[in-house]
């Protein structure tokens, strides 16, 4: 008994027609997922719009700097005291406090 090459190549030829199944079904599926995240986006981007027409505020609300701020501002930027402290005295966040010290960069630089 000898090696039967008309059977190997009828499964190669099998192997290679499954493989082709295959890969049409998956271009299938990424073009349905790519049209239906069009979709997605598309209607996403129609609430945004809508919501923006009703003045509806996006994202969070900014923290309110306290009463001694501009004190503790003046303090920092002498380097009398750290960035650390800063956000300490002011009973903020460390980068909240980062934050406004850029704003405040950003406002120089303007000025």
């Amino acid at each position: 008994m000898g090696f039967d090459f008309e059977k190997v190549y009828a499964e190669i030829r099998g192997l290679i027609a499954e493989d082709e199944v295959f890969a049409k079904i998956k271009k299938i599926l990424e073009d349905e997922k790519k049209a239906s995240d069009l979709r997605r986006k598309s209607v996403q981007a129609e609430g945004i719009a809508r919501a923006k027409e009703n003045h509806v505020k996006f994202g969070r609300k900014r923290i309110e700097k306290p009463s001694n701020y501009e004190k503790i501002m003046g303090l920092y930027q002498k380097k009398d005291i750290s960035l650390d402290q800063g956000a300490k005295l002011l009973n903020v966040s460390r980068s909240v406090f980062y934050s406004w010290v850029c704003e405040e960069r950003e406002k120089a630089a303007k000025a």
